[in-house]
């Protein structure tokens, strides 16, 4: 119970008084921590309705997976940096079960048949090869940091004794926790200028005097690196440079454009057995859901996922048709922009060479574009 004077004070002005724990906005505040577990779990489910959504039939895998990717994690962010990682960590395992079962429905998966180096692969952004759905309950820790030191210039004022120090005991705990679970301090974390991150012990009152900025995106992206170094290590001794091969393909610059673009024209959408069949590509599954023991060419199928990409009867009139269709795009975007292109053009140089496009720009000056499809398994 509150204190008489408090109960009196809050009564002559018609104030409600709350006890426990007080939603406030989006977040909740208190020391209930079971309260505040019921709250987030409530927020959980209020979830629900929008993941349903996207499993309708009716949406395209592309517009499934962006809503998803897009819409649902932002709703777990804030909850993230205003609640301490060990009140959000039911919420979050099953905020997560729910996205990771969205994305298998939506691409048409099957769960029992997807490797863990797959699952993983979800949860690693586009720019490393994955699918962009990051696992809330593994970056709970890094936003809980960033929400504190972005803080800590006004923690540091809070009224308190001399003898205090600017951190409560719990919440010294909650720091030493979530740097044991990050493995922090880290030689791998890269901060501006070159900053080092102080102790748990020092870290308010350090940073209060000198803010790092973005402090969340920079341990978010050592998290990245961590995944992607596990993914790849975790593969067999035959598989361990395809898979490699992969990763690097797949993190070349604007190699995620078409899961990133929204699909606002029609050139920018694919068609959904195109989209399904270049999201099984990405994650190193076989075409389909039943493919074959072995190719037509003899190699069996279980030991190489890319063989349809390298078997030597498929691979000139795969490589051609990816070739062909990717220039053709690219000239029929370029004329709806405004600029005058031509597809393969002659060259009166005496030779036989073409190149795939001829651009004109608007200071009359052309621009020769060939273009190469790469397919990073193919034995050299």
């Amino acid at each position: 119970m509150p204190p008489l004077g408090v109960s009196s004070f809050a009564s002559s002005f018609n104030i409600h008084l709350v006890q426990g724990s007080l939603p406030l906005l989006g977040s909740v505040v208190g020391l209930d921590s079971s309260a505040i577990h019921t709250f987030l779990l409530t927020k959980v489910v209020h979830h629900q309705e929008f993941f349903e959504a996207l499993r309708s039939p009716h949406l395209p895998a592309q517009h499934a997976l962006l809503l998803l990717r897009l819409s649902a994690h932002p709703r777990m962010i804030f909850l993230l940096r205003s609640l301490p990682p060990d009140l959000t960590a039911s919420a979050c395992a099953d905020f997560d079960s729910q996205i990771r079962a969205s994305a298998i429905h939506i691409l048409r998966l099957s769960h029992d048949r997807l490797s863990q180096a797959a699952l993983d692969q979800f949860c690693l952004p586009l720019r490393r090869g994955g699918l962009g759905l990051r696992s809330m309950l593994s970056i709970a820790p890094a936003a809980f940091l960033g929400s504190i030191a972005a803080s800590a210039p006004l923690l540091i004022h809070v009224p308190r004794p001399p003898s205090v120090p600017p951190h409560s005991i719990p919440l010294l705990s909650r720091l030493q926790e979530a740097y044991r679970v990050l493995r922090l301090p880290s030689k791998s974390l890269r901060l501006p200028d070159s900053r080092q991150l102080p102790s748990s012990d020092s870290f308010l009152d350090s940073l209060s005097c000198a803010p790092i900025p973005k402090l969340q995106r920079a341990i978010s992206h050592l998290l990245d690196a961590r995944l992607l170094t596990s993914i790849i290590a975790a593969a067999s001794p035959d598989d361990h440079l395809s898979v490699k091969a992969h990763f690097t393909s797949l993190s070349q610059p604007h190699t995620s454009f078409w899961l990133s673009t929204l699909p606002t024209c029609p050139t920018f959408i694919l068609h959904n057995d195109q989209f399904l069949l270049a999201t099984r590509l990405r994650l190193r599954l076989p075409p389909s859901a039943n493919p074959p023991t072995h190719c037509v060419c003899g190699a069996s199928l279980h030991l190489s996922l890319d063989h349809f990409m390298i078997c030597r009867y498929f691979r000139r009139r795969a490589v051609n048709l990816r070739h062909d269709s990717i220039a053709l795009w690219l000239h029929n975007f370029l004329r709806s922009e405004g600029l005058e292109s031509v597809h393969e053009p002659h060259l009166d140089n005496g030779t036989r060479q073409r190149p795939d496009l001829e651009v004109r720009l608007d200071n009359g000056s052309f621009v020769f574009t060939d273009i190469t499809v790469v397919i990073p398994p193919l034995p050299v």
